[in-house]
């Protein structure tokens, strides 16, 4: 391996077994190329020290998420990762893993607080930076602990807790235009995120249930049951739906604005794809179904989600609850009343030796 001068450059040529190899130091002192020359030389002789020297956090995001598609995860779960993973490389994909520290962490952070990102959506973001490093350290490309890269971060996530009463949810179908209405209606009927209502098909929909095409995890491709609940809003989105080529549904690029604009006239609070599902669970728990059944009903794997975000309900629905399940007390052969029953054994009572009479 030599050096030579190409303009103002110093460059490195030479051959590593059997490779032609052509680089520039991009250096224009021949003492600091002199240096570059010698570093290569090593990371030539040491293949496990150059990778460890040499590695991006872009190189090993893009083993990451190859990584996750060979373990079979769901295409939810991979492009949930490739957003997230999108901001980290476009922020810090150039910086050698050797080199990165807290310093750019936070860096990293306070760009995207500056970009109005929110909290939870940063602290994920930092979840999958430290699943980046994770497997650049199997790989041989990290040598140093989380701590040093990963600051704590509270993410400071309040889940949301919008969903539609049965009255404004018609209230707002009749503000939308009938075809976008009924895809507002599906999604409620069969707990159905935005991305299934916009793959069901016409032929989803059977006697008995409906085929949901969830693609976010496993469970979440999945049949539900046509149930009373839901019956008007299901039978509107089936009468108003107005896809083609078997879609049930038209692609909705702007279903924020249309709906924005639908609940102003209709007198009601805005609500988001994930509201409807939200509605969907909030009226099953409302009525008493058990929670392990409705989260069979909106895809979830256990009752955890339903029971933090999903399922919504208020005192009232809650004393609703305990009073149909409440059992009046009854006394045998007698209609007394809890206190009439009290003051008869209090009567009865066998006072204790030297009690006053």
């Amino acid at each position: 391996m030599q050096l030579y001068r190409r303009g103002k450059i110093w460059w490195i040529r030479g051959y590593h077994e059997g490779r032609k190899i052509r680089e520039s130091t991009k250096e224009s002192n021949r003492n600091l190329a002199q240096v570059v020359l010698r570093k290569r030389e090593r990371e030539l002789a040491d293949p496990a020290n150059s990778a460890a020297n040499t590695a991006t956090v872009a190189s090993a995001a893009r083993r990451f998420l190859n990584e996750l598609a060979l373990e079979g995860k769901s295409a939810g779960t991979v492009n949930m990762y490739e957003c997230k993973v999108g901001h980290v490389v476009r922020l810090l994909g150039e910086s050698k893993l050797r080199d990165i520290s807290t310093k750019d962490t936070r860096r990293f952070i306070e760009t995207r607080l500056a970009e109005t990102a929110k909290p939870h959506t940063i602290h994920r973001e930092l979840t999958a930076l430290r699943r980046i490093l994770k497997s650049a350290s199997e790989a041989g490309e990290f040598t140093r602990g989380l701590g040093n890269v990963i600051p704590k971060f509270a993410a400071s996530y309040v889940p949301r807790t919008r969903w539609l009463t049965e009255n404004e949810l018609r209230s707002v179908l009749a503000h939308l235009e009938p075809g976008r209405a009924a895809a507002v209606a599906f999604s409620v009927a069969t707990a159905s995120d935005r991305g299934s209502v916009s793959r069901a098909m016409r032929s989803d929909v059977q006697p008995t249930f409906v085929r949901v095409r969830g693609t976010k995890t496993n469970t979440r491709k999945r049949e539900v049951p046509r149930v009373s609940i839901f019956a008007e809003f299901l039978d509107f989105s089936l009468k108003h739906a107005d896809g083609q080529s078997g879609l049930l549904f038209r692609p909705w690029g702007n279903m924020r604005r249309d709906v924005a604009r639908a609940c102003k006239r209709a007198g009601i609070d805005p609500f988001t794809w994930n509201d409807l599902r939200r509605t969907a669970a909030s009226w099953l728990v409302q009525r008493g179904v058990a929670l392990n059944v409705a989260s069979r009903f909106l895809g979830h794997a256990s009752t955890a989600m339903l029971q933090k975000v999903y399922g919504q309900m208020d005192s009232g629905d809650i004393g609703r609850l305990i009073e149909a399940r409440t059992v009046p007390i009854t006394y045998p052969n007698t209609s007394e009343s809890v206190e009439q029953e009290s003051n008869k054994h209090r009567a009865t009572r066998k006072k204790p030796e030297g009690e006053d009479q």
